[in-house]
């Protein structure tokens, strides 16, 4: 007997159902034996890298060194001094008046510098002078301090001058000489005098035992070499005599 079209519709839906569980078994099944056995390439391709050796180590870099360029050094300027201008020499022409006995050393009339005379120190005051000029000032004002010790003075010097002698002795006129006898003698290096010469000075003294005045005699006078022995001798000093002055002749031997 013919099956009725509702229970056909049912048969037909029980077979779809069946072959759908059956395809999801397949594909499940299908899919453990992916997961579980590897693929035969991917095992091959992975002992092939494990095999490979490994690479060498890339080669060092080597940093290239640029050259160190010095710069060329920069000359300065040079810059010239210029020199002040000369100031202009004005030459004065001094006359000078020769004296006795002085000669030109050149046949052409050179003059000669050592020619010319030894200038004189200036002369100091002697302690009488100071004394006279504090005396005075003392008559001016007598409550003067240090007057006392003038005033004193003035008495021993009245009471010495009694016992002073008119003139002095040989002996004292040598021992006043020999103090600046040495400063004599050295007139003759200065000047070139010649061994053995003698310069013969005629020499006033005065009573307060100062020199008064100096002269050279004979040949020298007038010359270099007598006139630097004669400002030696000046500065002589000896004891006091009553007498105003004493004249002697005091000779320098070279």
């Amino acid at each position: 007997a013919a099956q009725p079209p509702e229970e056909k519709k049912k048969g037909g839906m029980l077979l779809i159902v069946g072959g759908l569980v059956a395809l999801v078994g397949i594909l499940w099944f299908a899919m453990r034996d992916n997961e579980v056995k590897p693929h035969p390439t991917t095992a091959s391709e992975v002992r092939t890298a494990a095999a490979a050796p490994e690479p060498p180590p890339p080669p060092p870099v080597v940093k290239k060194v640029e050259p160190v360029v010095v710069p060329p050094p920069v000359e300065e300027p040079v810059v010239e001094e210029v020199p002040p201008p000369e100031e202009a020499k004005v030459e004065v022409a001094v006359t000078q008046k020769k004296k006795r006995g002085d000669r030109p050393d050149k046949a052409g009339g050179d003059f000669d510098d050592k020619a010319l005379p030894t200038p004189e120190p200036e002369k100091k005051p002697s302690q009488d002078e100071i004394d006279e000029k504090f005396r005075t000032e003392c008559l001016l004002n007598p409550s003067k301090a240090g007057c006392d010790e003038i005033r004193k003075r003035s008495r021993e010097t009245g009471d010495l001058d009694a016992k002073l002698a008119d003139k002095l002795t040989a002996s004292q006129v040598r021992e006043g000489f020999s103090k600046v006898k040495s400063k004599a003698k050295a007139c003759g290096s200065q000047h070139g005098v010649e061994a053995g010469a003698i310069v013969r000075v005629k020499v006033s003294i005065g009573g307060a035992g100062d020199v008064l005045s100096v002269d050279p005699m004979d040949s020298f006078a007038g010359t270099p070499l007598g006139d630097c022995v004669a400002a030696a001798l000046k500065d002589a000093h000896f004891p006091r005599f009553t007498s105003e002055s004493q004249g002697t002749v005091y000779p320098v031997s070279f």
